[in-house]
């Protein structure tokens, strides 16, 4: 919807002395709505002619206009209703009755101004309406209007100077399209189109700002992952090496029970670094009993005997070696 202000300036015209009732306050047909305003607006629909009819009636009248559309009216600007009989006449608009207190101190002013200068006022209305689809215009280029959604008041206003002595006021609040908007007001248009340049700019500063910080986030958050992953490895050698106390393995073997324990959840790697610890002792070197005897000094030319087998040396043939992944259920 949209609000508009907008005076019918032919409304007094040809207003009889006859239509006028001074003691009861009432001119009889008055022009309330008509086809086409200066403002180019057309009324002649059918949704106008039907919503029309129905909020004109009883509708109040107030002397002049408000600030804007929808600013609450004082009493003292009253000056009357519209009578509930509205008729519409096709091609010219809406007619009714006007009520008003003969005592009202604009009555008589307003009286005289009917019968002798009809064209230097009129009825203005102070509404919401809705607009044709799509903004659609009539042949004449006036923006046809679809109905009246809301009539607020019904307005006596006028502007005095003006040369033909006919007066369209023309203060309004409306929802304008482009086109028009460029038609009316090009200087608010560039306006707009440099503070929207603007708004533009600095929305890419900041897109750009926030994918800044969001790599930088990323970035962080990788080196913090890696530095996690490299003090889980540190801990985890030290508590494995902590577990094979005592016992040399090789570094390859090494890495890779570290790397089965880290990739273990905490408990499951506590578990089994215990069992690490148990392991660890059948993996020392124990001295054979021939290493405890005394060994006879090596005669020249004497044949060099072969050492037994101990743990951790090549085994006697066959012996089977002693297998750590086997023993742990890992596979290689």
């Amino acid at each position: 919807m949209t609000d508009v202000l907008e005076t019918q300036e032919d409304a007094f015209e040809a207003i009889a002395e006859d239509r006028i009732d001074r003691e009861k306050g009432i001119i009889r047909g008055v022009k309330l709505l008509g086809v086409r305003s200066k403002n180019r607006r057309d009324y002649e629909t059918p949704g106008v002619r039907e919503s029309g009819k129905k909020l004109l009636s009883g509708a109040a009248i107030y002397i002049d206009h408000p600030p804007t559309a929808t600013t609450p009216r004082s009493y003292r600007d009253k000056f009357g209703v519209v009578g509930s009989v509205i008729e519409h006449v096709p091609g010219k608009g809406h007619f009714g009755d006007i009520h008003f207190n003969p005592k009202n101190p604009v009555a008589e002013q307003f009286i005289w101004d009917v019968l002798h200068a009809p064209k230097s006022f009129g009825m203005s209305i102070n509404s919401s309406v809705k607009y044709a689809d799509n903004g659609r215009r009539n042949k004449a280029g006036d923006q046809v209007v679809e109905s009246i959604e809301m009539l607020r008041s019904l307005d006596v206003v006028t502007r005095p100077g003006t040369t033909d002595g006919i007066f369209e006021h023309q203060v309004e609040e409306e929802i304008m399209n482009l086109k028009d908007l460029q038609e009316k007001h090009p200087e608010l248009v560039k306006e707009l189109l440099e503070s929207n340049s603007k708004t533009v700019t600095e929305q890419a500063e900041l897109d750009a700002a926030k994918k800044e910080a969001a790599d930088l986030k990323a970035r962080l958050d990788a080196l913090e992952s890696e530095r996690a992953a490299e003090k889980l490895k540190a801990d985890v050698t030290e508590e494995i090496g902590k577990a094979f106390e005592g016992v040399e393995l090789e570094a390859e073997l090494l890495t890779e029970i570290v790397e089965c324990a880290c990739e273990m959840k905490a408990d499951t790697r506590k578990k089994f670094a215990g069992v690490l610890s148990k392991l660890s002792p059948m993996l020392v070197e124990i001295p054979d009993e021939e290493d405890e005897e005394e060994v006879p000094v090596k005669e020249e030319h004497e044949e060099e005997k072969k050492p037994a087998y101990r743990p951790g040396r090549k085994p006697a043939t066959g012996s089977k070696p002693y297998d750590i992944f086997e023993s742990l259920g890992l596979k290689r």
